[in-house]
């Protein structure tokens, strides 16, 4: 499945109850750390994703599935794991790609 929801927004509106009940089975992602900045959310899948160039800074699992976040394109570099619905405000890392595992 590909990505299906998009939403961006101005940073000063973004905010973690952008991640609902709306994107239960999704992955959603923030530019900024603390949910802050242009807001995207990913139907998961066992492949490796993007969003574009951007890259995300925090994020919340709604999905029953293990996902792992990249600091490289095409699931390389530095990773970090969410279980079934983990948030993290910080990733530690710019994520520019993810699969779930």
């Amino acid at each position: 499945m590909a990505a299906t929801t998009a939403t961006v927004g101005s940073p000063a509106a973004a905010s973690r109850s952008q991640c609902n009940l709306n994107h239960l089975g999704k992955l959603c992602l923030w530019t900024g750390t603390n949910y802050t900045g242009s807001f995207y959310a990913d139907s998961l899948g066992k492949y490796c994703t993007t969003d574009g160039s951007a890259t995300h800074r925090s994020a919340e699992n709604m999905n029953n599935w293990v996902v792992v976040l990249y600091s490289g394109a095409s699931c390389t570099g530095t990773a970090v794991t969410l279980t079934a619905g983990q948030e993290r405000s910080n990733l530690g890392i710019s994520a520019r790609s993810w699969r779930a595992v």
